[in-house]
């Protein structure tokens, strides 16, 4: 079976949520949540290849610590620029908001070859607040 998911990407479980990039290809879902916490772990062909984490420090507030699509040396994946990042926390807004959060925050942190710039970019995109404060660029969204 392990090797049927890596060349056929079939899903972990029979029921595994999945998110499509822009071409359509499904990236399944494994979560890992408690009380505390959202885990979003993204497989694709048996791997893992995205996380999102976010903590409920406080109520009706998240804190989202990472958004990361890992890059590979092997297997010559190339999943960045494909809207896979949009699709991951579009689904982590989903999740939240299950868990009645209200304000999702967190600080840019630019690793593997971005930059703040870009990044800053890329959350006003995705409808984040980009506030500069203590030297650093705050991220906010507001949900309704």
């Amino acid at each position: 079976m392990r090797l049927l998911r890596r060349w056929f990407n079939y899903p972990p479980t029979s029921d595994s949520p999945f998110i499509t990039d822009k071409y359509g290809e499904k990236f399944w879902i494994d979560w890992d949540e408690d009380e505390s916490f959202v885990d979003m772990r993204v497989l694709y062909r048996g791997k893992f290849v995205g996380l999102v984490y976010l903590d409920f420090e406080k109520p009706e507030e998240a804190l989202l610590i990472d958004i990361n699509i890992f890059r590979f040396r092997r297997g010559n994946y190339r999943l960045r620029n494909r809207g896979l990042g949009k699709a991951m926390l579009e689904e982590a807004i989903a999740k939240s908001k299950e868990h009645k959060v209200k304000l999702i925050w967190g600080w840019i942190a630019p690793h593997d070859n971005t930059t703040v710039e870009y990044l800053e970019e890329w959350y006003r995109r995705q409808g984040f607040e980009i506030i500069k404060k203590d030297g650093r660029n705050l991220i906010k969204m507001r949900l309704v």
